[in-house]
This record gives C-alpha cells, structure tokens and sequence, in this order.
C-alpha cells in the first residue's frame, strides 16, 4: 500500500468499473490498484446508484471545482445568506450570527456555518462594491484581515546584545543590582 495519499485517475475507475463487472471484491480491487480497500470502497458507494467510472468522474471533478473556487455555504443557500447580511446589517459581528444560527437551526446543518467562512466570504468577494458594502457594516471596517504588520517584529528589540555566556566574571557574583538577569526581561 502506498503512504502518500493519491486522488483516483480516471483511469483507476475505468478499472475499478471493469473489476466490478467481472465480480472482483473491494479487496481484490484494491490489491490490484495497490489502494486501500477503503478508498475503494467509499469510491463505489458514493454516488448510490450502480458504479460508473464516468460519472464518478464527472462527480470528483464537480467537487474539486466548487473546492477550489470557494463555493460557500452562503452562496448555495439563499436563506443563509440573507440572514447573515441581514444581521450584517443590524450591526452584528460574525460570531453572534454564527451563535443564533446555532440556537436558531440546532438540528438544520445548511443553516450552520463557522465565523470563518463569514469573514471568509466578506473577505474574498469577487464584487469589489459588495465588498466595501459588507465590510462597512462590520465592527471593525478592516479592509485586510489579520495581522496587518507584516516583516520584521515589530516588538522592541534589544540593541547590541550580550548573551549571558558572554558576560563578564564579575557578574557571576550578582553584587551589583545590575547583574541580576531580570535586566534582560522585556517589558
């Protein structure tokens, strides 16, 4: 078996589809492509209907498309969206939104979503009006998210410093107040 995980190749379900027509078990499938008998397995019994390699394919790419551009719950579902604009709106910040969602849709997973992924679609709007428009109505109207001081640290910093094995003999003895390594404490 191989350690670094693969996505399945087309060309893997093509064999996979002629293994299951020929009555090849999960195990036996999964020797002969050298995968693990789970990936195989949940490969199958994806889409609930009878296995078909270019469906699954057709499958697998669907999802890597909407992965790779950022297809948010809030845009798959009208009713999230309009509630977390809303609430934009009143002035809340994400994570009240998220909360009253919440307590709101305990038992309804469309209707839950991670502050995160609110900041997230506030912040990565194709839309550069609605951008402006949403992060005006947040607390904070940051145009980037995060730590805005980016390079050096911006922390005071030390000038010419001396590290202890480096200092003098006579500061071993600690007789003099300035000896005392609380000096090199930064407040």
């Amino acid at each position: 078996m191989k350690n670094n995980y693969k996505r399945l190749q087309f060309e893997e379900r093509i064999e996979i589809e002629k293994m299951l027509n020929q009555h090849f078990s999960i195990t036996q499938i999964a020797l002969k492509l050298n995968r693990n008998k789970s990936t195989i397995s949940r490969e199958i019994n994806k889409l609930n209907t009878p296995y078909s390699s270019l469906n699954s394919e057709a499958f697998a790419t669907g999802k890597q498309y909407d992965r790779r551009w950022r297809k948010s719950k809030i845009n798959q579902n009208p009713e999230l969206k309009k509630f977390v604009y809303d609430h934009l709106k009143l002035r809340w910040s994400p994570d009240q939104i998220t909360t009253t969602l919440k307590r709101l849709f305990p038992n309804n997973k469309t209707m839950n979503l991670s502050h995160e992924s609110i900041y997230l679609h506030i912040y990565v709007h194709v839309k550069k009006e609605l951008k402006k428009e949403l992060i005006a109505q947040l607390r904070q109207k940051r145009n980037y998210r995060g730590n805005v001081r980016r390079g050096a640290d911006k922390r005071s910093i030390i000038k010419d410093p001396i590290r202890i094995d480096e200092r003098p003999i006579e500061v071993l003895g600690r007789e003099i107040p300035g000896h005392w390594e609380g000096d090199l404490i930064l407040g």
